[in-house]
């Protein structure tokens, strides 16, 4: 009877896993970040484990329990669940983790840094020499770049993640990215290869397209973050922030075509495989716009990020959310809480809500009316910036703010 009963459940079993409705698997990809490493074993002066993984995945040691656990829900914790996504194992990787799932819906937190927090850029591809094809036009900055790309190449890493996911399951991937993990992402399918693996894509307050104006928020990016000195020169310059002149964008250039000269991301964006794969990879930018006390005086922004850089003119969604790049906690010099957990563009339920919509159920999401609450429902000016009752801004084509 015992041997009968077993062999019902794990029939049950199975047809619980199979009667799940199979949809892509999703990786979620951290921004920059100044630790340059996925795990640097250790806790900030709040308890918060340190290192890229746990840009997503928070994490903080608790000292009655003898272990860390997990705090202030992100999008990808409360993303867990729904549709029988669950954690994949493992569930916080590096280049080296290798996928084991072989079925479900499964979620994935990768970091592209290298393990050791040796050097790297975003990267460009490489010539048939393993050169790159494009590196900074101006002299100065142009060993340091190419000793970084020898070591690292952020977006080649994403690149054999997202392969790996999808040899393991034989499905494409959906990706939502944060910050300079969107143009990660970009080059990851553009230069490397990755678009074949690639269904959807969220960008979040990602800069999208590089530094054009001579605007403070340059500074705040490159000098009073705390960034590694290589980052200056490398991953920095990408995105078109220059440390020492703050002049525009940092030029780069194609060693075969030295005269034309522009910035990674124009390079990039010319290139762009979602741009040129006529729908087949779906794109969705979401555009923070919550100003901090840094940076209230300054053209639109998320607190990081202006505006009209997060945007691109091909993306299928552009929502405007009243939301900030992040936390800040360096800043407030307070313990975190809901409350400014929820206005930070990783944390914002209207993220949770567009994964779901947008991106799982395939919903034609329209983002019109009174917005209320954190997502789709509840009273409220959508057109009102200040108001901190409101998620979404604006939206449509004009999402440059």
């Amino acid at each position: 009877m015992k041997r009968y009963s077993f062999v019902f459940l794990l029939l049950l079993l199975v047809l619980v896993i199979y009667s799940e409705e199979l949809l892509p698997n999703i990786v979620f990809i951290h921004g920059i970040n100044g630790k340059a490493s996925p795990d640097l074993r250790r806790n900030d002066k709040y308890g918060n484990k340190e290192g890229a993984l746990f840009s997503w995945h928070p994490l903080k040691w608790d000292s009655l329990m003898g272990k860390y656990i997990e705090v202030d829900s992100t999008a990808l914790l409360k993303i867990i669940g729904y549709k029988g996504y669950r954690k994949g194992s493992p569930f916080d990787c590096t280049i080296d983790s290798n996928p084991r799932d072989v079925s479900g819906n499964v979620v994935y937190n990768f970091s592209y840094y290298n393990p050791d927090g040796d050097t790297g850029v975003i990267g460009s591809g490489e010539d048939k020499n393993g050169n790159p094809l494009f590196i900074p036009a101006t002299e100065k900055y142009q060993d340091d770049y190419l000793r970084a790309f020898k070591h690292g190449q952020w977006a080649k890493h994403v690149a054999a993640f997202i392969e790996k996911v999808y040899n393991k399951s034989g499905k494409k991937v959906y990706i939502v990215a944060h910050s300079m993990g969107g143009p990660v992402v970009r080059a990851a399918m553009t230069f490397y290869g990755a678009g074949k693996y690639v269904d959807k894509v969220i960008t979040i307050g990602s800069p999208n397209l590089p530094f054009t104006q001579i605007d403070a928020v340059e500074d705040l990016v490159t000098n009073i973050a705390d960034y590694q000195e290589w980052q200056e020169v490398g991953e920095l310059l990408e995105l078109g922030a220059d440390v020492e002149l703050h002049a525009g964008s940092v030029g780069f250039i194609s060693p075969s075509e030295p005269n034309t000269v522009k910035p990674y991301l124009d390079f990039l964006y010319q290139d762009d495989t979602i741009k040129l794969s006529r729908g087949r990879i779906r794109l969705s930018t979401i555009i923070g716009a919550r100003k901090t006390i840094l940076t209230t005086m300054l053209s639109s922004n998320d607190g990081f990020i202006p505006c009209s850089q997060q945007s691109l003119d091909f993306a299928e969604r552009k929502p405007v959310i009243y939301a900030s790049h992040s936390r800040l906690k360096e800043f407030i010099n307070v313990p975190i809480n809901d409350t400014i957990s929820e206005y930070a563009e990783q944390y914002s339920t209207f993220l949770v809500e567009f994964i779901k919509h947008w991106m799982i159920d395939g919903d034609s999401v329209v983002f019109t009316g009174e917005i209320t609450d954190y997502g789709f429902g509840v009273v409220g000016n959508k057109n009102n910036p200040t108001s901190k009752s409101i998620r979404l801004i604006v939206d449509g084509e004009d999402a440059n703010g």
